[in-house]
């Protein structure tokens, strides 16, 4: 101890710096307390947020699996309708070419192969009896007649 703790004014100033500090600290706890309360609502805000957010992207995630099977099934549908088109148009080519053919094998035959025309009395006769038949591949049915 020293003579000044002895002296009025000292022990005055003393206890009051007491009573200071005491309300400081006071306040410091009750600052700190509010503060740890507001840390605790917004903790329990942003958790509140998170489970919102992660409920949303798991939404997302079988939305997303959804699309992907939808996907699929369109893209095997467009190979399908692919494939049908594709027979469909080989189909029209290929009728295309056997008309082109057949087009042009009648032009050929009635160019080529002219018949005289004989004219019978007695109208229509049978095949073996034509004079233009080939004895030699008349059928037995005919000539049994």
């Amino acid at each position: 101890m020293s003579l000044t703790d002895y002296l009025e004014g000292r022990r005055k100033q003393r206890k009051h710096r007491l009573k200071d500090d005491y309300r400081r600290a006071k306040q410091r706890v009750r600052e700190l307390e509010e503060s740890v309360d507001a840390g605790i609502k917004k903790i329990g805000r942003l958790t509140a947020a998170y489970d919102q957010l992660a409920a949303e992207r798991n939404q997302l995630a079988e939305q997303l699996d959804q699309a992907q099977i939808d996907l699929r099934v369109a893209c095997e549908e467009l190979r399908q309708a692919e494939g049908t088109i594709r027979l469909r148009d080989r189909t029209i080519a290929d009728l295309h070419r056997k008309a082109d053919i057949r087009a042009k094998a009648d032009q050929v035959v009635t160019r080529t192969q002219e018949i005289p025309v004989i004219q019978d009395p007695h109208g229509v006769m049978p095949l073996h009896q034509s004079p233009l038949a080939n004895p030699a591949h008349v059928p037995a049915w005919a000539l049994r007649g």
